[in-house]
């Protein structure tokens, strides 16, 4: 291993090892804090290097100190997960090993040549970005027994380290001596990291050319697409990816990335047939290739759930969120998923359900199902909860099920207690003052500065049961409410709640949030006579028109979606409107329909 101040990261990545392993040669490049007595706990031979700027110098400095048979190189911020109880058996030069590249909520899995024989035939090239100079073929054998673990690249960690401009002097510099395909790769990657889109496209453009035999060419191109659509450039990025499966058919990240740029411009039915396309294929079987986890499976599977949920199909939506689970049942959203597409049923019946295909098999398991609820302000919570030690919970969810368990005024009187609010607990805080009639919640001192004064005195008049006095709330103060009516439907606090509505009347974009709430919860009706009422303004904006057709569909009121649908194409259309028409067709056999799609 290179090291330099990771004290913070260092003891996970041993602990990890450490058993499995004859020695353990540490290579530090300046450290200024207790990394070397870290190391040092651990029985390491530690070695001092003077960092001269090049990874693969000190890389193979490193192999010149270790003394056994095989060398296995790590990185601090890398752990080790062992499968079993590991037989060393090693009989060939070089082995490839498993890596996952663990990110802000997502995964991206490859592999590399970290296990070799240490004969003095193989050596690290490259300022950055180091490898073995060696290629890995398809006869290369891989290590099953190992997956590496990489936190590297999460944005705390990135920033704690400054690795992005570190990154970049040195891929410059590389790039300077050695022009090749994988160090303009990398500098893309690197631009596209820190959100330079149209330089990150350069640098792809002339990776590719010299890079087409290389497996990292698949990411490559993916990466491109994704500049371009974060350019908003929709159209190109289809076409390099339309492009990109002419040669690379296999590569199932292509297809979902095309699912995700029609989901986004409101091509459900393409939408729809890519992300089908990539769970039939699966994850990438050639393993060789840089792939994002889940696209074939878990991802794909979820990304239809979301599509149902747009357009209200709550069985489908929740069909899709078990099959995501099945796949993968430690993936939150989808826990989340779940739990949306259900909420209008019996709360008793649907974690019955839940349980039959969910087997949680340890805390942590218990801990996501918690945070999920928690995220959903469901009354769930609760019950989940109860045999969890309450004061062990943080105060946050510990208070938060208080409320839940209609433990109001006991829950009013520990908000009064706390030093500190969170700002993600400012709707319980409001949703209790609410159903209390307690303004003197809102003026306890860890609520101020959250809120200016017009805020102060809008939320004060909700809490009296006053009509507001202004037709537009803050996005801030509007979030907060949308979180409190969530809760109050929840808690089947249905007097609160209509109350609420009543005074919010005035202000026609939160009561459009609002009418979506009533859906989820399964009020459509209501939320149907609420979207009626806001579309007869002259300036309605199509947002609530999409909606208000989706709940004729819903209620199989054809003919009044087809008018809507009808408007909107004849002032112009959308794709999402033919879209609509589309889905509208397959509904209702109209013949207006027929002709229409007939011209």
């Amino acid at each position: 291993m290179i090291v330099k101040d990771e004290e913070k990261l260092l003891s996970r990545c041993l602990e990890s090892v450490s058993s499995y392993v004859d020695e353990i040669v540490i290579v530090d490049t300046g450290s200024t804090d207790n990394t070397i007595e870290i190391a040092k706990k651990f029985n390491s031979k530690v070695f001092e290097y003077k960092w001269d700027n090049n990874f693969a110098a000190a890389r193979n400095f490193s192999i010149s100190q270790a003394t056994g048979e095989y060398i296995l190189i790590l990185d601090a911020d890398e752990y080790v997960s062992i499968k079993n109880e590991i037989m060393w058996n090693l009989t060939e030069p070089v082995y490839v090993l498993k890596i996952q590249n663990i990110g802000d909520g997502s995964i991206v899995n490859h592999q590399a040549i970290r296990l070799f024989q240490n004969n003095g035939e193989f050596n690290y090239k490259g300022r950055i970005h180091e490898h073995l100079d060696v290629l890995v073929n398809s006869t290369t054998p891989i290590f099953d027994e190992f997956l590496i673990c990489h936190t590297g690249y999460q944005k705390k960690i990135v920033s704690e380290k400054k690795k992005d401009s570190r990154n970049y002097e040195l891929l410059i510099t590389e790039i300077k001596d050695n022009p090749t395909g994988y160090n303009y790769f990398n500098l893309g990657t690197h631009y596209k990291s820190v959100h330079k889109y149209n330089k990150a496209i350069e640098s792809y453009k002339k990776a590719y050319p010299i890079s087409t035999n290389f497996t990292f060419v698949t990411k490559l191109l993916l990466s491109m697409a994704e500049c371009l659509v974060a350019l908003n450039r929709n159209d190109e990025a289809i076409k390099v990816l339309n492009d990109a499966i002419e040669v690379h058919p296999f590569y199932t990240d292509f297809y979902y990335e095309l699912g995700n740029i029609y989901k986004s411009i409101g091509s459900f039915k393409d939408a729809e047939l890519y992300y089908n396309k990539a769970l039939s294929m699966g994850e990438v079987k050639k393993s060789n290739y840089i792939s994002n986890e889940g696209v074939g499976t878990y991802l794909a599977s979820y990304k239809l759930g979301e599509l149902s949920l747009e357009r209200l199909d709550f069985a489908q939506a929740l069909k899709h969120a078990v099959s995501s689970l099945q796949f993968n049942m430690r993936f939150s959203p989808a826990i989340t998923l779940f739990f949306k597409s259900i909420r209008s049923a019996n709360p008793n019946e649907t974690i019955k359900t839940f349980y039959q295909f969910w087997k949680p098999e340890n805390e942590n398991d218990i801990f996501l199902l918690v945070k999920s609820l928690y995220m959903l302000r469901s009354t769930l919570l609760a019950e989940v909860l109860e045999n969890i030690d309450q004061e062990s919970l943080p105060d946050n969810i510990r208070l938060v099920t208080l409320l839940l368990r209609k433990e109001y005024t006991l829950a009013s009187s520990q908000w009064r207690q706390l030093k500190k609010l969170d700002e993600d607990n400012l709707a319980d805080l409001f949703t209790t003052s609410l159903i209390l009639e307690d303004k003197t919640l809102l003026d306890l001192p860890i609520v101020k500065g959250y809120f200016n004064r017009n805020e102060m005195e809008i939320m004060h008049s909700l809490v009296d049961g006053l009509p507001l006095k202004t037709d537009k709330l803050s996005t801030f103060l509007e979030k907060i409410i949308k979180q409190a009516v969530t809760i109050l439907l929840s808690l089947r606090e249905y007097e609160v709640f209509e109350k609420v509505l009543k005074n919010v009347n005035s202000c026609s974009n939160t009561k459009y949030e609002v009418a979506l709430i009533l859906v989820e919860f399964g009020f459509t009706e209501i939320a149907q006579d609420i979207l009626i009422e806001l579309s007869n303004n002259k300036k309605v904006s199509q947002t609530v028109l999409y909606s208000l057709v989706d709940l004729f569909i819903l209620h199989s009121k054809y003919e009044d979606a087809f008018d809507i649908l009808n408007s909107i194409i004849e002032s112009g259309g959308t794709q999402k409107a033919y879209q609509r028409m589309q889905l509208l067709n397959e509904k209702y056999n109209n013949p207006l329909l027929r002709n229409h799609f007939s011209k």
